[in-house]
């Protein structure tokens, strides 16, 4: 299955999926955001991660 990566946008098979730990969203990031601790957002509730 291909996903958009949460942090860079990148469509990727290569992908973590984990919930946000604030509302529970699913969030997709690419090996290489996971990897470089690149920041994301939940796009339901805006939560920022690392």
């Amino acid at each position: 299955m291909i996903q958009n990566c949460d942090s860079c946008g990148t469509r990727s098979t290569d992908y973590s999926e984990i919930k946000c730990p604030k509302c529970g969203e699913k969030i997709y990031r690419c090996r290489h955001c996971k990897s470089n601790m690149v920041r994301y957002a939940c796009k339901k509730c805006g939560f920022e991660g690392p």
